[in-house]
């Protein structure tokens, strides 16, 4: 199927309808009315929007016959699509309806390539990543602004997701589309990463298990765009019998839009640049920057020679935050990983999400040697690794230290305890697992709930008058309309069930019952805003706003 037979016109009503319901929760947000004026055109005023049937607003649970209210958010965009739908329908000569249906045709054109079109370039917005005494590090996060960017972002990246999908290796568990994996039909995430460890090592548990693990150094910042065109030309090469002209002028436009050393290196220096954004009065004599890799650590580590770095130097890095970048992150990897996954071997496991990487082997010459090949691997590919270390330079006799955590790229190790090249526990995408089989929460991304806790709780505290809604989302629920009638039988969104694979353990009991304990200090210093909120003087958190119920409750069996 060509691009543009893929392209229909649901699609892109549903992807003005979610922009516009984004634009709005913004505006909201920010207290700003929302100005884009070419959207508001192509869209219902508000007093024109229609309700979805009643049956729609609810998610039924039939095992008990208990329903629970959907999302505000969810609603609307319902609501939203429902209006457009019936107008388009019914009301065909409304004035937003005509600009609409012009619209679509408009980037119908592009996609046949009857409409010229190329991405432009994005803004560059600073996200803080790090903070020292003298610096602060930022993420440059890339932002399309023109909604005929924003819609064919989505249609590209929509359209070669499902061309290449098949192509790319099982275990690439991020940034996939709905597919079978494990016997089951399913968009594979971070918990079925752990999922595959545990079955590893239930099916090796009576073996020596040894662990290499490779982070990439600023990966979306150092992929090089030849590297990136060769590996998307060979695979949208196997596609002979339809037409791919337009979808890859629009892929290699995508990638030439942007440049890390024309479009983000230079704003280190610009003083006018860092203005536009807003710092704490604290924080005002540090340094506010980018950073990046420097092009000594390319050539001391071969990346590139010198007539390498002068031709391709501008022509390095993808934009971070944008769809299609998470797919040009698979495509790359995916032709890395093969000198790891294309021989079978039941012995080994490799697990990569985004750019982290887990190997696993029961043979350690085994393992060393597939590690040595995929740092080659990633060398040819022009991609930079964090240095290996051996685990031994972060052990106090055989304690682990501290700074085990903090190296992403180890050598390797036995997975167990004892002294020398060897750790007890090991660490992947947000979790922690020991040997046993024990999984508890990654201390880094406690600590970023213990923060995302205290923000909530500074937040409600400067408020004047908060409102009930306020008070209630500080029990750090996401899932609207919970309470203390329906808690029972809602699946929330609690941090708690974001970690659905921790185990029943001393650790994970010890950290869920802390953000307990944390969280419910904080809320009795919120006992005057509570009152003025309106609720009465027995208002307490109790078991829906728990983290230990909800994990309870939504352990596996």
């Amino acid at each position: 199927m060509r691009f543009d037979e893929f392209v229909t016109d649901e699609m892109i009503i549903t992807l003005l309808c979610k922009e516009k319901c984004k634009r709005i929760r913004r505006a909201k947000i920010s207290g700003l009315q929302n100005i884009d004026e070419e959207l508001k055109m192509l869209m219902p005023s508000r007093n024109e929007w229609l309700r979805v049937n009643k049956s729609k607003r609810f998610i039924h649970n039939y095992a008990d016959n208990s329903k629970q209210q959907i999302p505000g958010s969810v609603l609307q965009l319902k609501s939203l699509l429902y209006t457009v739908r019936k107008h388009r329908e019914i009301s065909t000569d409304k004035p937003y309806v005509i600009k609409l249906n012009n619209y679509i045709a408009r980037i119908k054109g592009i996609c046949n390539g009857s409409i010229d079109f190329s991405f432009s370039k994005p803004a560059i917005i600073p996200k803080l990543k790090e903070e020292t005494e003298k610096e602060m590090i930022y993420r440059p996060i890339s932002k399309y602004d023109s909604l005929d960017d924003k819609i064919m972002l989505n249609l590209t990246n929509q359209y070669l997701s499902l061309l290449f999908d098949p192509y790319f290796h099982e275990e690439i568990l991020s940034y996939r589309i709905r597919r079978f994996y494990k016997g089951e039909r399913k968009i594979t995430n971070q918990h079925d990463a752990i999922k595959t460890i545990k079955k590893y090592l239930v099916d090796n548990n009576e073996k020596d298990i040894y662990v290499a693990e490779c982070d990439i150094r600023k990966f979306f910042d150092i992929l090089n765009h030849r590297i990136i065109k060769r590996e998307f030309s060979e695979l949208i090469n196997n596609f002979t019998d339809i037409d791919t002209t337009q979808i890859a002028r629009l892929f290699y436009s995508y990638v030439d839009s942007y440049s890390y050393i024309s479009d983000v290196a230079n704003k280190n220096s610009d003083q006018d640049y860092w203005n536009m954004y807003r710092i704490n009065p604290r924080n005002s004599g540090k340094t506010r920057k980018f950073s990046w890799v420097s092009e000594d650590s390319f050539m001391q580590n071969d990346i590139y020679t010198q007539e390498e770095w002068n031709n391709e130097s501008l022509q390095i890095g993808t934009p971070q935050g944008g769809a299609i970048s998470l797919l040009i992150s698979n495509i790359v990897l995916n032709s890395v990983d093969k000198v790891v996954v294309c021989d079978y071997d039941p012995l080994r496991l490799f697990v990569r999400y985004g750019d982290d990487i887990l190997l696993m082997h029961t043979d350690k010459e085994k393992c060393e040697e597939l590690i040595s090949e995929y740092k080659k691997s990633l060398s040819t590919h022009k991609l930079l690794f964090h240095p290996f270390k051996p685990v031994s330079e972060f052990k106090e006799n055989e304690k682990i230290t501290k700074e085990y955590w903090n190296n992403k790229s180890k050598s390797v190790f036995k997975w167990g305890k004892g002294a020398g090249d060897a750790a007890q526990w090991i660490g992947f995408v947000g979790y922690e697992m020991s040997m046993e089989g024990e999984v508890r929460i990654r201390k880094s991304t406690l600590a970023g709930q213990f923060s995302r806790i205290n923000r909530a709780y500074h937040y409600l505290k400067r408020l004047k008058a908060p409102e009930r809604k306020s008070i209630m989302k500080f029990g750090e629920l996401v899932a609207e309309k919970l309470d203390f009638f329906n808690y029972r039988f809602i699946k929330s969104k609690l941090f708690a069930d974001s970690f659905r694979e921790l185990s029943a353990n001393r650790y994970s009991l010890t950290q869920i019952k802390a953000l307990d304990r944390y969280r419910n200090k904080k809320f009795w210093k919120l006992r005057k805003q509570v009152k003025q909120a309106g609720f009465d003087k027995g208002f307490f958190l109790g078991k829906p706003f728990s983290y230990y119920y909800h994990y309870i409750k939504n352990a596996p069996n």
